[in-house]
C-alpha cells in the first residue's frame, strides 16, 4: 500500500463452474473455496493483519436445495453471501 501511495486495497476474485444441472459437483467447488480462503486468512493472521482485512464473498444465483431428475441442481431464487474479517461483529443473519 505505501509504494502505490493508497489507503485501502480491493482484490477480485472469480471462480466459475458451479452452475451444473446435470450432476452435483459442487462439494469440490466447495472444497477448494474453503481451502484458498483458510489459507488466506491463515497467512493474513500470522502476519498480522487479519483485524484489518474483510472478506466479503457472494453468488450471482442461487441453487435448489433438492437436487433434479439429472442429479444437479436448478436456478434458486437468492443468492448466498457472507462477510468475514478480524473486526467483524459475526453471529448475526440479517432479516432474521
Amino acid at each position: 500500500r505505501q509504494f502505490r501511495k493508497v489507503n485501502r486495497e480491493v482484490y477480485v476474485l472469480s471462480q466459475g463452474g458451479y452452475d451444473h444441472h446435470s450432476e452435483n459437483a459442487v462439494d469440490t467447488f466447495f472444497e477448494n473455496a474453503n481451502n484458498a480462503i483458510g489459507n488466506f486468512v491463515a497467512e493474513l493472521k500470522a502476519q498480522g493483519l487479519w483485524d484489518n482485512v474483510v472478506l466479503i464473498m457472494g453468488s450471482d444465483f442461487g441453487r435448489s436445495l433438492n437436487p433434479n431428475s439429472n442429479g444437479g441442481t436448478d436456478h434458486a431464487w437468492g443468492g448466498n453471501y457472507f462477510m468475514a474479517g478480524g473486526s467483524v461483529k459475526g453471529g448475526e443473519i440479517l432479516g432474521k
